[in-house]
């Protein structure tokens, strides 16, 4: 199976493909440090930016296991793209807290899945999708994916 971009002008992108399966994703992966929480934006690696940067607009849809889509806003200063806009709220809304580890998946035009690791090494139990902002928005992009909360470890599990 080949893979070809074509990147247009206006920054927009277009993947095709010989087979119907969509784009490989690509994964990078944050731990959460104290100067993360404390400017309220996450910086996306430069390597990345190096590579997918002139697909970003200026909003991006993160979206969390339970299928709800954050809209973020994107930050563009030189050669650095953030998750700033709406980045603390996606924060204040999951708990997430120094130490813990977002592993983002890119799936192409802006849209990226993510896990989230607590200090424990286990994945969080997501929120309740019918509570949150008016930002989450359900999406499912065709995945079979039930919603199954992780069961909550004990300090002792560390």
């Amino acid at each position: 199976m080949a893979f070809k971009r074509e990147v247009k002008p206006s920054g927009g992108c277009n993947w095709r493909s010989d087979s119907p399966n969509e784009r490989p994703l690509v994964h990078f992966f944050k731990i959460i440090l104290p100067c993360i929480l404390d400017y309220k934006k996450l910086r996306i690696p430069n390597k990345f930016v190096r590579r997918y940067g002139e697909e970003l607009s200026g909003v991006a849809k993160v979206i969390v296991p339970s299928g709800h889509a954050w809209e973020i806003g994107l930050t563009k200063d030189q050669s650095n793209i953030w998750f700033d806009e709406g980045w603390q709220k996606f924060v204040e809304h999951h708990s997430i807290r120094f130490g813990y580890l977002l592993v983002f998946a890119y799936r192409g035009c802006c849209n990226f899945s993510v896990l989230i690791f607590d200090m424990s090494g286990c994945e969080i139990q997501y929120p309740c999708p019918s509570v949150g902002p008016t930002s989450a928005k359900k999406t499912n992009y065709g995945e079979k994916r039930f919603f199954n909360p992780v069961e909550k470890m004990e300090d002792e599990d560390y």
